[in-house]
């Protein structure tokens, strides 16, 4: 728990089909996710096809995630259900974010999604975000 005596929520509503998950430890699920190249290179700065991603990256990436800030599965609506479709962590330094898959990029999820953090950030008495960055090849 990286915010000392304050729970995470399990759940984050953001819109009727738009929801933040709390990480639950299944990293497994983002693998594939991470190794599209455009997820890849645009949050990870990977610009080496031959470095994609493996499970023990991933794994990596999300116990340090989890343990700096409040990592959530970003959630959509596809089909009646709810599916993991991303992820993004709530910290006060360069918030982490990605959409994995591309069906689900340039819709205003991930602007949905940071302001939803930055509520949250808000409601644990941060002010101020800093060291956020979005690549330059990174149309969305």
């Amino acid at each position: 728990m990286p915010f000392q005596n304050i729970p995470q929520p399990e759940h984050i509503p953001i819109a009727e089909n738009l929801r933040l998950r709390k990480y639950d430890g299944n990293y497994e699920i983002a693998l594939s996710g991470y190794q599209d190249p455009y997820v890849y290179n645009n949050s990870e700065g990977i610009l080496d096809d031959a470095e994609k991603p493996d499970m023990e990256y991933v794994k990596s990436m999300f116990d340090y995630l989890d343990e700096v800030g409040e990592l959530y599965f970003i959630e959509a609506m596809k089909d009646g259900e709810f599916i993991p479709v991303g992820d993004v962590t709530a910290k006060p330094e360069n918030p982490a974010i990605a959409i994995w898959y591309g069906e689900f990029r340039g819709k205003g999820i991930g602007t949905k999604v940071m302001q939803a953090v930055l509520a949250r950030l808000a409601e644990l008495g941060y002010t101020k975000v800093t060291g956020t960055q979005v690549y330059k090849r990174n149309p969305h």
